[in-house]
């Protein structure tokens, strides 16, 4: 899957999304939609095989949901350009069909996009935490433009059905550099689909993986399809723990 961009350059007076790379689905390489319940459509928009503008398209039927809104912060190929943003053209020509957008956590990487997108998507309602949902409406603040966006609070362990098709969304914890960052579990007629978003696997001192239980469970249940990170999966070994790096602080 291609997956497309747009700048966001900034002005003096506000920061306004300039360039569109990909103009159309052909180049995006999404064939158009059909509506059907005899199968459900995942649509990496963003986030595959970079780092930053997570996001992905569920089509189920005349349901479409999303999943996070990331931006991507530019390199030295990219000059005078402040955040690069997934580009929504082929979600813009169904925002009628667009019923939500989850978020995972508050990474700019998955949430940084939203106030450049939000309207292209026709403003659906979010669902996340407490704790994005301030980080939302504290970034939502700078763009005295927008509409205030609809926030549903959601918690682990909530189960709710979200749009017209009969999808049910399941949310738990997961472990990250952030607090209150969920996971989803998209109940589906074919299986489920699990969405952790970042996460990673707590270890004890002994380097023994804690807090898996909620994982196994998923497997038992089974599982249609594993959204998975995998962000420095090529290096071998694993990352410190949170006591060592309190530590760390500690010393410093």
């Amino acid at each position: 899957m291609t997956t497309g961009s747009r700048y966001a350059a900034k002005s003096r007076k506000r920061i306004i999304p300039t360039i569109t790379h990909l103009k159309d689905d052909v180049t995006l390489g999404i064939k158009p939609r059909k509506a059907s319940k005899d199968y459900v459509r995942v649509i990496p928009i963003g986030g595959v095989e970079e780092i930053g503008r997570n996001m992905i398209a569920v089509e189920y039927g005349n349901d479409i949901i999303i999943m996070d809104a990331g931006l991507e912060f530019p390199t030295s190929d990219h000059p005078g350009v402040d955040y690069l943003i997934p580009n929504v053209s082929y979600l813009k020509k169904y925002k009628h069909l667009i019923r939500a957008i989850v978020i995972s956590h508050g990474h700019l990487d998955h949430v940084g996009a939203l106030p450049y997108v939000i309207e292209d998507l026709g403003n659906p309602p979010i669902y996340t935490t407490g704790f994005t949902a301030a980080l939302i409406k504290k970034k939502h603040s700078e763009f005295k433009h927008l509409p205030t966006p609809n926030i549903i609070q959601v918690k682990k362990g909530d189960r709710l059905k979200i749009g017209k098709e009969g999808m049910f969304f399941r949310f738990f914890g997961v472990e990250h550099a952030i607090p209150d960052s969920i996971g989803t579990i998209i109940e589906t007629k074919f299986g489920d689909i699990v969405y952790p978003g970042d996460f990673k696997v707590a270890r004890d001192r002994d380097n023994n993986p804690i807090e898996v239980e909620e994982y196994e469970e998923m497997g038992k249940k089974g599982v249609l399809l594993l959204i998975l990170e995998s962000t420095n999966i090529e290096k071998e070994g694993f990352s410190g723990t949170d006591d060592e790096v309190a530590e760390g602080l500690e010393a410093v």
